[in-house]
């Protein structure tokens, strides 16, 4: 019999140090205050300075452990250089998301800057951080350490095309297609990495627009609100708690599973 001892307090990362992509993004920002808050030290990595050094400025008033690594993730000629001085990893956390890439469908290439921007993002850059991490991130003590892939709903099922108004940019497929890489990537390394105690798990989340995006169209949200059992939208928060377990001891006995939060739409 398995007399393994589980900790039993719940979502606490103290002494774990944490990498974090996009992390002053809509969710990257949560998830980085969050984290600092159970504990952890966080390694906020982004391409803007100013939003890192303003959210590391935040958490260090906060009497909270952070650092910046103010590198481009796709830079893959870079990424050993700029990641030389993290000598230890705990938590791995793929959030990076490009804002500035235009989602319009309407390119006949496929291999245009903006789909090979997205799918680098979603694959690429995630398949060599774990690489260049791994040997960071193996254990000798009984603790395990943890990579969370942020995919999306639209990993494994088609946008609908109806719930959107007539000036919104629906979800390209080029976004899809990487976010369902990503999850099957995170099934290949959660068997990959299990001899060494490296847990891997995606977080799917369903719909999480922004304010801005809820006001200026309030159609999207009426039709969106049709798809999910618990009639209501996403807040950062609700994917904050999920990322909160699956990078706590609380979750070791999970590996492997691309975990919805998504207020039901995917079941149906």
């Amino acid at each position: 019999m398995n007399k393994k001892k589980i900790n039993m307090d719940y979502l606490n990362l103290k002494g774990k140090t944490v990498f974090i992509t996009g992390a002053t993004g809509y969710f990257g920002n949560n998830l980085s205050i969050a984290m600092a808050k159970k504990g952890a030290k966080v390694i906020l990595n982004g391409r803007n300075l100013k939003k890192l050094k303003k959210l590391n400025t935040k958490l260090k008033k906060l009497k909270l452990k952070s650092e910046i690594a103010n590198f481009d993730i796709n830079d893959f000629k870079r990424l050993e250089f700029n990641t030389k001085k993290i000598k230890k990893l705990d938590v791995l956390i793929h959030n990076a998301y490009d804002s500035s890439i235009n989602y319009s469908d309407k390119s006949l290439n496929v291999n245009n800057k903006n789909s090979s921007s997205s799918f680098m993002l979603s694959f690429f850059s995630v398949n060599n951080l774990n690489k260049i991490f791994f040997k960071k991130m193996k254990k000798s003590r009984n603790s395990t350490s943890s990579i969370i892939n942020i995919s999306s709903i639209y990993g494994s099922r088609s946008p609908d095309f109806s719930i959107y108004e007539k000036k919104q940019k629906p979800s390209p497929e080029f976004y899809g297609a990487g976010k369902a890489a990503l999850s099957q990537l995170t099934k290949y390394y959660a068997v990959k990495y299990a001899p060494f105690k490296i847990r891997v798990n995606a977080i799917s989340p369903g719909a999480f627009p922004n304010i801005l995006t809820q006001k200026k169209f309030p159609n999207f949200k009426k039709n969106i609100l049709k798809k999910i059992p618990l009639k209501r939208l996403g807040i950062p928060e609700d994917l904050v708690v999920a990322v909160l377990f699956l990078a706590s001891d609380s979750s070791s006995y999970i590996t492997g599973i691309n975990l919805g939060v998504d207020g039901g739409w995917s079941a149906w």
